[in-house]
């Protein structure tokens, strides 16, 4: 098995948008680790999702494709276009 550098790709505390990322992540069939997973859902510390690195610039759309459909459905952006 080839053995790739693994790059952080985000981190946060939200354990439903770790899910949510886990999830998005899986469906791309991007392999991914997530550090620090267990210690985020009892502590306030942050998971960090880390891909090999031929999958980063993959996941990194990923990620700023879902956070672009969160800014776009947010009610706060709704409200600032009226």
């Amino acid at each position: 098995m080839d053995q790739f550098k693994m790059v952080p790709i985000f981190k946060t505390n939200d354990q439903g948008l770790l899910l949510i990322l886990q999830s998005v992540l899986n469906g791309a069939e991007i392999p991914f680790f997530v550090r620090g997973e267990e210690a985020a859902s009892l502590m306030p510390v942050k998971a960090t999702i880390v891909v090999p690195e031929p999958h980063v610039e993959a996941a990194k759309g990923l990620l700023e494709e879902i956070q672009q459909a969160h800014v776009e459905a947010s009610p706060d952006t709704e409200a600032d276009a009226e």
